[in-house]
């Protein structure tokens, strides 16, 4: 889970709501799983001291679908950028992600 919340866009407090905003729904899938916001508000309560509640802001899918649709280059690149084993692997080897390319090899 801690992986997921470092991908946190933005973290505010708003009328007793701690807001974790997300660019993309797939970094807060794991999150938003009932027994791990469960897990998570217990954590958040215990650090904060306050009864907090939890909501996960994510983009809406049907706000970018002219300009961002699932197969772009831009998503794509995102989601490799933001796969688990990329970042597992960045963090072994103390590594960092260079340029992303999708499409054919020819290029």
């Amino acid at each position: 889970m801690a992986q997921d919340l470092q991908r946190a866009e933005r973290v505010k407090e708003i009328d007793n709501e701690l807001h974790l905003q997300f660019t993309d729904q797939a970094n807060c899938t794991l999150l938003c799983q009932k027994d791990n916001a469960r897990l998570l508000t217990e954590f958040v309560l215990d650090f904060f001291q306050k009864d907090l509640k939890l909501r996960f802001i994510t983009p809406d899918k049907e706000e970018s679908k002219a300009a961002d649709s699932e197969d772009s280059p831009h998503k794509l690149r995102q989601k490799l950028a933001n796969d688990p084993l990329v970042l597992m692997a960045t963090e072994i080897f103390n590594g960092q992600i260079g340029d992303i390319r999708v499409g054919p090899r020819s290029r």
